[in-house]
């Protein structure tokens, strides 16, 4: 498609006007009026009209993509050349511009207003930009066309590896996962969700997801908690019928996002049948071990004592997940801030989440092993995988407080990660050594973590204060009391942590 021969040029265009009308329809000002040339090479869509709404000019590009032959348009109204489609728009914005404001009509808002095509014919996605030209009273504006049918499908393509990451994941986790828009309408549900509620996802896609639940009133008040960003209590379940006809509970979670101007919430339904199965069959129990005692008034004291254990270790095994999960929380938190991508997010959240799962095993098996700061370090050398002879670790086996491995466990893990990226590992020459003992009569412990050739700070150390250094002189201090000193020089870093055994 090529623009065609202009009737007569730019500036015969302009003296062509009567002398009475001339100073009052003069379409701009300066020099571009004599250059029809410079606006015809420009790469977009010029058009000019009086306050007539006439074009007084159109360059080639909109020529060629709108197909309006530019003899053709010139002197004409918009709305004789316009498809009805965006008339309206386009004239009030327009009508606008020449009293004085300018104004913007984007794709996604008013869609398109030209039939613009490319030289293949394919369409054209375009915005359009309308503002006055010359001095006031404004006596012309400007319509500028720009193609932006790259940059959308730049977009689409983005969101559309982004939707594939997403549906990978799902689709490979055993609960039942639903996303919903901010009304509660289901937008998707996994291959665990469709076998559960036993219809198809075309089924389930586009309906209200509290339809799916015996009593919506129990669904409709976590959602307004979900909503809010809250998290509906742990003892909160919702009662479904399956695909076998038989009903199941589920225990829900929420997670809010926001997707380019819109609000998503993903649900997670954990099937709880089994595990309130064993709380009632355990509750039955102890209420025939109640029974028996009153029978047998020798046991009462070891009942009680039962009783009493089972309770600290209820509450020892809420407190750990608490914590645990602000822990999970705040990594995720923390990775996402200081990633550059969904890629880039998944790595590091993988690397932590996997340190955290090795503490935990420690702590698992700390009743029969005591955890100590030796087979801490020990544990994320190990895991760093470095050559034995450039590590030194050194001190005596100090045993630690359960409330701190945690905390430290994490501290020690981004300081190794850290040296395999920028510190002593990341060179040839570099040196690490880690060593520790007890101050104050055996009541602190310090601990000195030295990195040696490493390269020059600005190389490829990252400016700002990562995670690890947050949990070093933040984290620390106020969980455990710990006292921290974080000095990088050049070649060395070397980093001081005094904590209370």
């Amino acid at each position: 498609m090529s623009s065609q021969p202009r009737s007569q040029p730019w500036t015969s265009l302009v003296q062509s006007k009567p002398p009475e009308t001339e100073a009052a329809t003069a379409p701009l000002d300066g020099d571009l009026m004599h250059a029809p040339e410079m606006l015809d090479a420009i790469d977009g869509g010029l058009v000019f009209v009086d306050r007539d709404l006439r074009v007084i000019f159109c360059n080639d590009w909109f020529a060629s993509a709108s197909g309006i032959v530019s003899a053709e348009a010139t002197g004409r109204r918009l709305d004789e050349i316009l498809p009805g489609c965006g008339r309206a728009s386009l004239t009030t914005a327009v009508t606008a511009a020449l009293g004085g404001m300018a104004s913007v009509l984007t794709h996604n808002v008013h869609g398109p207003i030209f039939d613009l095509r490319s030289r293949s014919g394919r369409p054209l996605t375009h915005d359009i930009s309308i503002q006055p030209v010359g001095r006031r009273p404004y006596a012309s504006c400007l319509i500028q066309v720009t193609d932006v049918t790259s940059a959308v499908e730049r977009r689409r393509l983005l969101l559309d590896r982004q939707t594939a990451r997403y549906d990978a994941l799902v689709e490979g986790v055993p609960d039942s996962i639903l996303t919903l828009d901010a009304k509660g309408v289901i937008g998707q549900a996994n291959a665990a969700a469709v076998a559960v509620f036993g219809r198809q996802p075309e089924e389930l896609v586009g309906r209200h997801a509290r339809e799916l639940f015996e009593d919506p009133g129990s669904w409709d008040d976590a959602w307004r908690l979900a909503l809010a960003g809250q998290q509906a209590g742990s003892g909160q379940a919702l009662t479904c019928r399956t695909s076998a006809g038989a009903t199941a509970r589920f225990e829900p979670s929420f997670a809010r996002w926001e997707a380019p101007g819109r609000l998503f919430v993903t649900v997670f339904l954990r099937n709880i049948d089994e595990r309130l199965a064993s709380e009632a069959a355990l509750r039955g129990l102890n209420e025939r071990l109640r029974w028996e005692v009153t029978e047998r008034a020798l046991d009462i004291q070891r009942l009680e004592a039962l009783q009493r254990t089972q309770a600290v270790l209820v509450a020892e095994l809420q407190h750990r997940t608490r914590n645990l999960m602000s822990v999970v929380k705040s990594l995720a938190a923390q990775t996402i801030a200081s990633s550059s991508s969904l890629e880039s997010f998944g790595e590091q959240f993988t690397v932590r989440l996997a340190a955290l799962s090795r503490v935990q095993n420690l702590l698992s098996r700390s009743n029969e092993q005591p955890i100590t700061i030796g087979a801490l370090v020990r544990l994320e050398i190990d895991a760093l995988g470095a050559d034995d002879s450039r590590v030194v670790l050194d001190g005596p086996e100090v045993r630690l407080r359960k409330s701190t491995v945690q905390t430290l466990a994490l501290v020690v893990h981004e300081l190794a990660t850290n040296a395999r990226k920028y510190g002593a590992f990341s060179t040839e020459e570099g040196r690490l050594s880690v060593t520790w003992g007890l101050r104050d009569g055996g009541s602190r412990l310090k601990l000195e973590w030295l990195e040696e050739g490493i390269r020059g700070a600005g190389a490829d150390v990252p400016a700002r204060r990562g995670y690890g250094r947050q949990l070093i002189e933040k984290a620390l201090p106020y969980e455990i009391g710990a006292q921290t000193c974080f000095d990088l020089q050049p070649h060395t870093l070397r980093c001081t942590i005094e904590l209370p055994v």
